[in-house]
């Protein structure tokens, strides 16, 4: 016997033939292995064993949205296109439903590789946000490391899931609505670049506190435009614009489209870009001295500018 007690249990409507309930209902449960697959013995207490259900190996077993029950999960048959429940149940909290999951897929799929330093054991709390990114049922190991999160599969060591940093706003300890899962649930929360977008995928881990606090300390790697070296920009007016003529700009300064495209700054590309469209550079020349006369551009309703509004800068 891997569990047993006290739980609420629900029959699909399939299997009703060996369950005259319809709702969820208070009932003694135990879970067996018996060779290649899984018994479940339902009774009113006990030693009063009244069902028996056979589950093969290759079920499934994830959270469902219940209207009454707030920790509801449900044994799922795999392999068809529409996954048919085998049976329902809920604990009265997180960590008594998580617990019967537990040991319900440690009997259908015994798990092979234990967890090491700096790994933690998680199972996904699955609601809309996590079934949108194809993560429903996601359990195994998960590991925090310097690029990215790791989730591993327990049973074969394989990698399931890979979250990158850029994919991750940030975590939090939410506040549980019983008692028994206060520190139990660490939430990450994701952003625009996620497959899923924006939301919040919880994760039911017994050592949330120590998760969230490595998830903050971790040292994540710098946004690439911090660390992307500035384009370098050509002395010579022939290196590299050999059509650059005085038409687009005087020859003692870059030509308009290195201007616009290369940033001199972190912050002074915007500032550039827009003097470049507000305005129309035109040259004069008064004697020896130069000078750049900027002139305002009509907007959009056609507005004139008058002739005598101008602004002359030196050329040095």
């Amino acid at each position: 016997m891997e569990i047993c007690g006290v739980i609420d249990i629900k029959v699909p409507a399939k299997g009703r033939k060996f369950g005259s309930w319809k709702a969820w209902k208070s009932q003694w449960c135990e879970v067996l292995k018996n060779e290649n697959r899984m018994i479940i013995n339902i009774g009113h207490s006990k030693g009063n064993v009244t069902s028996c259900l056979a589950v093969p190996n290759n079920a499934i077993t994830y959270r469902i949205k219940s209207r009454t029950k707030a920790y509801g999960f449900g044994i799922f048959y795999a392999g068809q296109k529409e996954q048919q429940p085998c049976i329902f149940l809920a604990g009265k909290s997180e960590t008594e439903s998580q617990k019967w999951m537990k040991s319900i897929r440690d009997v259908l799929k015994p798990p092979t590789h234990t967890k090491t330093a700096n790994e933690y054991t998680v199972s996904i709390i699955d609601n809309e946000h996590s079934k949108a990114a194809g993560l429903t049922g996601l359990y195994g190991t998960l590991s925090v490391k310097s690029e990215e999160i790791l989730v591993t599969d327990p049973h074969t060591g394989k990698i399931k899931v890979t979250l990158h940093w850029t994919q991750i706003q940030c975590s939090y300890l939410p506040l549980p609505a019983v008692s028994d899962d206060l520190h139990r649930v660490c939430t990450i929360r994701t952003n625009s670049k996620f497959k899923a977008g924006d939301g919040d995928l919880e994760l039911y881990c017994t050592e949330a506190d120590e998760l969230h606090n490595e998830l903050l300390s971790c040292p994540r790697p710098l946004p690439r435009i911090a660390t992307t070296p500035l384009p370098p920009t050509p002395k010579d007016r022939h290196t590299r614009y050999d059509h650059w003529t005085a038409v687009d700009s005087p020859s003692t300064t870059p030509p308009r489209r290195l201007l616009e495209s290369r940033r001199m700054s972190r912050s002074e590309g915007d500032l550039k870009k827009f003097a470049m469209q507000q305005s129309v550079p035109t040259l004069r020349t008064a004697g020896s001295q130069q000078h750049l006369v900027l002139v305002p551009r009509c907007n959009d309703l056609g507005q004139k500018v008058p002739k005598s509004v101008k602004f002359t800068y030196n050329v040095l």
